[in-house]
């Protein structure tokens, strides 16, 4: 089963590595503690990876983010490098995987207290289903 793990303040995709193997958690460890004290350690999900904007009350077109250059997961190169990702809108995702990542972006909104505008990010893994990432 591989594990992903980043340093647990580094936001943006830095310090994460994918882990297969038990000889890989050093070197990924060391990767992370590079950018902090705190490493969140996790499941790796494998699949789509969609985003959900909620303006108000109205939750928008779900956007789907594929990676670029081989990239297993939508990382740092892949959010901020020229050609890291496209972004296909609206998300080729089945009706009712639409329908679940939108209430479950208004839910979070709602018991966060959100008022205004939030973005919800999930990833529809092929074991666990619908996950909400961040």
């Amino acid at each position: 089963m591989a594990c992903g793990r980043q340093a647990g303040c580094a936001g943006v995709g830095r310090g994460i590595s994918i882990v297969k193997t038990a000889d890989q958690w050093p070197k990924a460890l060391k990767e992370a503690f590079r950018y902090g004290s705190d490493v969140l350690v996790e499941k790796f999900l494998q699949g789509p990876e969609i985003t959900v904007g909620i303006l108000g009350p109205r939750a928008l077109p779900i956007i789907e983010i594929l990676p670029q250059h081989e990239r297993p997961f939508y990382d740092f190169h892949a959010k901020y490098a020229p050609g890291g990702s496209r972004h296909i809108l609206p998300a080729r995702i089945s009706a009712a995987h639409a329908r679940k990542s939108t209430e479950l972006a208004r839910a979070a909104h709602k018991v966060l207290g959100i008022r205004a505008v939030s973005r919800v990010d999930l990833i529809i893994d092929d074991g666990a289903g619908l996950v909400c990432s961040k």
